[in-house]
């Protein structure tokens, strides 16, 4: 019964899996359709047959899209249009690889020539063309004046180099015609041709909408490169949380990447910068921030994320970034495809992970996972658009900019219950010592320093609040000569949280301090009922003095027992249960001397507390062992 039980909630998790999966692959289909609806909304003025008529009236830019005439393995001048027929139509934008000819499909490598004929134009009028960055090499000429040239044209692989730099080109033109005459080679990048749209239109307006991206781009780069230096600080301060680190890593790889794609706009700090530099950083930033965004959401969410599967990732990435530094252009932008599927599948893999930490309702995974989605949708985005199957830019910037703003929110929301919790935490903290002075006032003043003594941080352990082992150390011994001299009982538990080192290999160092917080908050409770002291002794184990007898402290140690196993913390490494447990020992000196026939030192107790500790786990720990 209990086999058909398990069977059947295993594939009812797996159910709601699937599930979540689904959500969030059609929410990201959603996005990328209304994206491509809106970029690729078809115009009415379109080039046909290496003809484009302009609109009459058009204050507007225009794109050159259409079918432009193409000469094949032919660098053809101005002054030679006129004597050669065109091999056939190539659509523009789109690699010429993809373009039909009589005599079939060019060869992604080799050289040709593009024409634009345009009518329409107003004569005398100064026009401005916005060149997109292109990896083939190109010269061009309007009107039979060459205007610009990017990278170095050749018939030969080794005669001819790129360029990708956005270019904007003013001129003037004295007829009612423009004659555009564009010559290509590629010998090196797996997409040649005119890959991306070029722009005609006046200059003010091309330069303003040049600026426009420019600027924006340039404020999302310094705001990424500002939010790495960030997150650097934040690891440079506490390294044994590598969170910041691998987000800090992502927003700077990313924002340098944005400076050589989109509006290249680092060719205005360096523009000497060689092509296959350029070309290279852009690869590695892809090919890093896949493996520093799959670190990051492991160490935030690493109780949903497979370990194998992170591994698996970062393996792919290393050996990715590695073959991008030792190979030309040649060998590893052909291998784009192949990676640019394991960033797919990663994608959605991670928005499986988003989703199992929104159903587990982890803090912070609802807005996370928001940010999220609108960051896969523009690295699907940029996917699509390096395909040449978008035309809608580069937007993987400004989609981790979302996803920064979001976490963002989260932060100022720790920020928040934090400062409420410490509010709470001194509130009651006041009102603990008001209930202990008006309980203790006949005591003795040594106990009345136990309040003064903890209210001091360095006699407080940092991460559990209780009283630390150097406090302990100094409040046993007065404990134990004040029940020795007036006759009464005191008893010493020593706790040790069940298989601790595996909790911390299994689901990480963040969530083992969250499990010694919370077991050392129910100590603390049952210390705290019966006017004692718990304290931290070492790294997962305690201590509890209490002024109880054997039978009594018997009875709170089998209640703190079963107090943690009911907190419910999942612990699949731990032998003892599936959930974290303690193993306790208690040794008690009672005032009728039935346990020690001379007064005991603190030493003995704790040597001998020690020793039914090391019982109670012996015969199966989850439970509590009392000393004779």
């Amino acid at each position: 019964m209990t086999t058909t039980v398990r069977v059947a909630a295993r594939a009812h998790a797996w159910s709601i899996h699937l599930r979540l999966l689904m959500v969030m692959v059609i929410g990201v289909t959603i996005i990328l359709g209304v994206m491509a609806s809106a970029a690729n909304a078809a115009s009415a003025d379109r080039a046909v047959r290496g003809l484009l008529e302009l609109p009459q009236q058009s204050s507007d830019s225009v794109t050159l899209d259409g079918q432009w005439a193409f000469y094949w393995k032919r660098l053809l001048s101005p002054e030679e249009m006129g004597k050669a027929a065109p091999d056939g139509f190539a659509e523009v934008p789109a690699a010429w690889n993809k373009s039909k000819l009589p005599g079939g499909r060019p060869s992604t490598n080799g050289y040709a020539t593009y024409t634009l004929h345009i009518e329409h134009t107003e004569p005398g009028k100064v026009w401005a063309l916005d060149m997109p960055p292109l990896p083939s090499a190109y010269k061009l000429w309007v009107n039979g004046k060459l205007l610009v040239s990017s990278g170095t044209l050749g018939t030969a692989a080794g005669h001819s180099s790129g360029h990708s730099e956005r270019r904007v080109v003013v001129f003037q033109s004295d007829e009612s015609s423009i004659d555009i005459v564009m010559q290509m080679s590629n010998f090196m990048h797996p997409r040649s041709g005119i890959t991306k749209s070029i722009r005609l239109g006046d200059p003010d307006t091309v330069m303003h909408k040049r600026q426009t991206r420019l600027s924006l781009e340039l404020f999302v780069s310094g705001a990424l490169f500002i939010m790495a230096v960030y997150h650097f600080g934040l690891f440079a301060m506490r390294r044994n949380r590598r969170a910041p680190l691998y987000f800090g890593l992502y927003c700077f790889v990313i924002a340098l990447r944005s400076l050589v794609v989109g509006e290249t706009a680092i060719y205005t700090f360096i523009p000497s910068l060689h092509w296959v530099l350029a070309v290279k950083t852009e690869y590695l930033c892809l090919s890093v921030s896949l493996a520093a965004m799959t670190l990051f959401v492991r160490k935030i969410y690493p109780c949903d994320m497979s370990v194998a599967v992170c591994r698996a990732i970062v393996s792919v990435s290393a050996v990715y970034s590695a073959i991008i530094v030792l190979t030309p252009p040649t060998i590893f932008t052909h291998l784009l495809t192949y990676f640019q599927i394991v960033i797919a599948l990663t994608i959605s893999y991670g928005m499986y992970v988003f989703g199992l930490a929104i159903a587990r309702k982890r803090e912070g995974s609802v807005l996370t996972a928001i940010g999220a989605l609108l960051l896969a949708a523009s690295i699907f985005n940029d996917i699509l658009y390096y395909r040449g199957l978008l035309q809608t830019g580069n937007y993987v910037t400004f989609g981790l900019f979302a996803f920064i703003v979001a976490q963002s929110f989260i932060l100022a929301n720790q920020f928040s219950k934090s400062f409420a919790q410490s509010e709470d935490l001194a509130h009651e903290l006041k009102q603990l010592n008001y209930s202990l002075e008006q309980k203790v006032k006949e005591r003795t003043q040594e106990l009345e320093s136990i309040n003064e003594l903890l209210s001091i941080q360095s006699l407080r352990d940092g991460l559990t609040g209780i009283a630390n082992r150097r406090f302990f150390n100094d409040i046993s011994k007065s404990m134990l000569d004040k029940a020795v001299q007036e006759q009464s009982p005191l008893s010493l538990l020593l706790v040790d949280i069940d298989y601790f080192k595996k909790y911390n290999d299994t689901y990480g160092h963040l969530h083992g301090d969250d499990c010694l917080k919370q077991v050392a908050e129910v100590l603390q409770e049952g210390a705290k009922a019966h006017g004692g002291l718990a304290a931290r002794y070492g790294g997962e184990e305690f201590a509890l003095l209490v002024p109880l007898g054997s039978t009594e402290a018997a009875e709170l140690a089998d209640e703190l027992v079963g107090r943690v196993r009911a907190l419910g913390i999942p612990h699949e490494a731990s032998a003892a249960a599936p959930v974290v447990t303690i193993s306790c020992g208690v040794m008690s000196y009672d005032a009728d001397g039935s346990n020690y026939k001379q007064p005991p030192s603190i030493t003995a107790m704790i040597e001998a507390a020690d020793q039914v500790l090391y019982e109670a786990k012996n015969s199966g720990r989850n439970r509590y062992r009392v000393g004779v």
